[in-house]
């Protein structure tokens, strides 16, 4: 007989663990503490074995039909259920350390010991404020270059062209280490070159025509000055 949810609120623990069965191998584990587990038992390659979907009520009934129904799919594939929630157990590890983040935070403690304490501060703090939100989620090697120019744009609107042109360089940095690293295969800042305004450059002092004899005469006397070791 089918389970139903007030049959699985009512089901009390008593002194060893027993099952309330669903129907189609899956069933509720009842154990004496009073937690409640979903299992599936199923036979692959002539074996028996037994995938766990979850503790109710966090997992209620169902979703853990649908995840027998994905179970009995699987194995009408040849896939055993057990084996393909450990390869996606895997691969999720696996995205979750090749993230920007992850790759960004490396990198910057690869670093550390070339810059003062403020300045590394600095780059941290710009990361986490401005470049993590956006795509600090996402494995390093997928992201695209609209996707870390929609995390330089608003420093651009905000008017901090010399932040946004910054961080687009910071960014290029970790994308280079993920390339050296194995993670990415490429560094995707090289795209996005013109799609920030230009940072305003403030003129450099210069001499004009009129001002250059007496500053040559300056310079003579300057060189004069000093001693054949270039000392005072």
């Amino acid at each position: 007989m089918k389970l139903n949810n007030i049959k699985i609120k009512n089901a009390k623990p008593q002194e060893k663990m027993y099952r309330l069965s669903d129907g189609g191998s899956l069933y509720l584990e009842i154990n004496a503490n009073g937690s409640k587990y979903w299992r599936m038992n199923y036979r692959f390659n002539n074996k028996r074995r037994q995938v766990a979907f979850g503790k109710y009520p966090v997992i209620s009934l169902q979703e853990a039909r649908d995840m027998r129904l994905e179970a009995q799919k699987l194995l009408a594939k040849g896939i055993d259920p057990v084996e393909n929630k450990r390869q996606k157990k895997i691969e999720h590890a696996i995205q979750h350390e090749n993230n920007f983040e992850a790759v960004a935070r490396e990198w910057h403690s690869q670093m550390l010991h070339t810059w003062q304490p403020k300045h590394a501060e600095m780059i941290l703090s710009r990361l986490t404020r401005y470049i993590f939100p956006i795509v600090g989620q996402k494995p390093i090697s997928e992201i695209t270059p609209p996707e870390l120019l929609q995390a330089l744009k608003p420093m651009e609107k905000a008017g901090n062209l010399h932040t946004a042109h910054r961080m687009k360089q910071t960014s290029g940095q970790i994308f280079r280490y993920a390339v050296a690293t194995g993670r990415a295969e490429r560094d995707v800042t090289q795209d996005l070159r013109g799609a920030l305004k230009p940072k305003s450059s403030t003129p450099l002092d210069h001499l004009v025509e009129k001002e250059l004899p007496d500053f040559l005469s300056k310079l003579n006397l300057y060189d004069l000055s000093k001693d054949e070791d270039g000392y005072n």
